[in-house]
C-alpha cells in the first residue's frame, strides 16, 4: 500500500494513541524484532522505516495493517468533531469574557485538558482579551503577539487580524499613535475577506481613522472614512456601525463642517435608541455636545452632554463618562462658571478607571489646572499640571506631555522665571522630537543655526 508523508504522520500519531490507550510504553512492545528507537521512528516519523517494521507493529499492538487507511479516517472525524466542541466551548468562553469581565474565562480555559494547534491563536487571543478586561496590558499584548504567531497565514477565522486590531488598541491608550496604525494596517492585510468575523474589517478602518485624527492627520481620516462608508450596507455588527457614525461627527467637527457633523451624529443617535447601543449612545451624545460648544451653543451642549449622563445609571464601565465631566467643565469655563465647571471636572477625576483610560484621567486633571489658572488661582493649576505631566512621563504619553508642558510655560511665566526657562527648555525639546517623529525639519533647521 502507498501512503503519503502526511498519512505517515496520521499513521504515527495514530499508532502511538493506540498504544498509550492500552497504557503500554515503548519498552513494553520492542523485542529481538523490534527495537524502541524503531517504534519511536514510526510514531513520530522522523526517520523512514519498513513498511515489513509498521506491519509488525501493528500485530504487536492487535490490530490489522490494512484497517489504517480506516482507522485514520475515523480518527480524522473523530478529531473534527472534537476540535468543533471545542471551537464552540472557546466561543462560549469569548462571552464570559466580553459579559464577565473577570478571571472566571481564563479558569475556563485553563480546565481544558488538551488544545489542538489549530486553535492555540484562538485561545491565546482570548486570554489576551480577558488581561485588557483586567488591566494587566502586558500580559494582554504578549498574549496577542502569540495569537498572530500561533495564526495561519491564511486564517480564516481572523483571529490574526482581531489580534493586531487589539495590539492597536492597546498602543492607541499609551499614545502610540504611530505604533497603533502599524498594527492596524498589519491587520488589514491579515484579514481574509471570505473568513468569520467580517465585522472586524471595518472596525480595523474605523481604529486607523481615530489614530490618524489623533496625529492630526485628519484630511487622510476623512477620506479613509468617506471609501469605508461606502461599504457601509455590508457591516453587519451594529456598535462597529455607530463608531463610524460617531467618527463622522468628530471628524466633520474638526474640519468646522459642523451640519454635516451634527447630520451623522443624529442619524446615529437613532439607531442607537433603535437597537439599544447604550454605550454608543453615550459617545455620540459626548460628540454631539462637543459639536455644539464648538459653534457656541452652549445651552444646546449642555443638554447632550446632561443626556449622556442620564444613561450613567444603567452602565457598568463608569470610567466612560470622564469626557462627559470634562466637556461639561469645559462648557462651564466658556460661561464663567467655575464653581460649576470644578465640581464636574472633579467628578471627571474620581471616574479614573482602568490603566488604558489614564489618559482621560491626565485630560481631566490638566483642564482642572486651566480652570483655575483661568482664575488667576496659578499655583493650584501648577498643581494639577504637575500631577498630570508626572503621570504623562511615566506612560510615555509624548503629546500629552508636550500640550501640558505649554500650560506649565504659561503658569510659571506668572511666577518664577527660574521654572518657567527650565520648563520652556523641556517643551521646546519635546517639540523638536515631536517634529521628527512627523517628518518635520523646520524646528531641525532652527537648532542648526543657533549652534552656528
Amino acid at each position: 500500500m502507498k501512503i503519503t508523508e502526511i498519512e505517515k504522520k496520521e499513521r504515527g500519531i495514530l499508532l502511538r494513541e493506540i498504544r498509550k490507550n492500552q497504557g503500554k510504553k515503548m519498552t513494553d512492545l520492542e523485542d529481538e524484532n523490534i527495537s524502541r528507537g524503531t517504534i519511536g521512528n514510526i510514531e513520530t516519523c522522523t526517520e523512514n522505516v519498513s513498511e515489513e517494521k509498521v506491519r509488525y507493529y501493528c500485530s504487536l499492538l492487535n490490530i490489522k495493517y490494512e484497517d489504517i487507511p480506516k482507522l485514520i479516517e475515523e480518527k480524522r472525524k473523530k478529531d473534527e468533531q472534537k476540535e468543533k466542541g471545542l471551537y464552540f466551548k472557546l466561543k462560549m468562553i469569548e462571552n464570559v469574557i466580553d459579559h464577565v469581565g473577570d478571571r472566571t474565562g481564563l479558569q475556563m480555559i485553563k480546565e481544558i485538558d488538551e488544545i489542538p494547534a489549530e486553535l492555540e491563536n484562538f485561545v491565546y487571543y482570548l486570554k489576551g482579551k480577558a488581561y485588557v478586561y483586567l488591566d494587566e496590558t502586558d500580559q494582554a499584548e504578549r498574549k496577542f503577539v502569540k495569537a498572530i504567531e500561533a495564526s495561519d497565514k491564511k486564517d480564516y477565522t481572523n483571529i490574526k487580524s482581531c489580534a493586531y486590531n487589539e495590539l492597536g488598541k492597546l498602543s492607541y491608550y499609551k499614545n502610540s499613535f504611530g505604533q497603533a496604525i502599524d498594527y492596524t494596517e498589519q491587520g488589514i492585510k491579515a484579514f481574509q475577506h471570505e473568513g468569520e468575523r467580517k465585522h472586524i474589517y471595518f472596525s480595523l478602518f474605523a481604529n486607523k481613522v481615530l489614530y490618524l485624527d489623533k496625529l492630526d492627520k485628519t484630511i487622510e481620516a476623512a477620506e479613509i472614512l468617506k471609501e469605508i462608508w461606502k461599504e457601509k450596507h455590508k457591516i453587519n455588527h451594529m456598535s462597529v456601525l455607530l463608531n463610524l457614525y460617531d467618527l463622522h461627527g468628530g471628524i466633520y467637527k474638526k474640519l468646522e463642517m459642523y451640519d454635516d457633523a451634527i447630520k451623522y451624529v443624529e442619524e446615529g443617535l437613532e439607531l442607537a435608541r433603535i437597537n439599544q447601543e447604550q454605550y454608543r449612545a453615550v459617545e455620540l451624545w459626548t460628540t454631539l455636545g462637543s459639536i455644539y460648544i464648538e459653534m457656541k451653543k452652549l445651552t444646546i451642549a449642555e443638554d447632550c452632554l446632561n443626556i449622556a449622563l442620564k444613561l450613567k445609571e444603567k452602565l457598568s464601565k463608569k470610567y466612560l463618562f470622564t469626557t462627559v465631566y470634562v466637556k461639561l467643565g469645559e462648557l462651564y469655563m466658556e460661561q464663567g462658571k467655575f464653581d460649576l465647571a470644578r465640581k464636574k471636572l472633579s467628578l471627571a477625576i474620581k471616574n479614573k478607571g482602568k490603566k488604558a483610560n489614564i489618559s482621560k484621567y491626565i485630560k481631566a486633571l490638566t483642564v482642572l489646572g486651566d480652570c483655575f489658572l483661568l482664575q488667576e488661582q496659578t499655583q493650584k493649576s501648577i498643581h494639577y499640571y504637575q500631577e498630570a505631566l508626572s503621570l504623562a512621563e511615566k506612560h510615555s504619553f509624548t503629546h500629552q506631555e508636550h500640550e501640558i508642558l505649554r500650560r506649565l510655560c504659561i503658569a510659571y511665566s506668572k511666577t518664577d522665571r527660574k521654572e518657567y526657562k527650565k520648563t520652556l527648555d523641556r517643551y521646546f525639546c519635546l517639540d523638536v522630537q515631536l517634529n521628527e517623529r512627523s517628518g518635520g525639519v523646520s524646528t531641525c533647521l532652527v537648532i542648526n543655526q543657533t549652534k552656528d
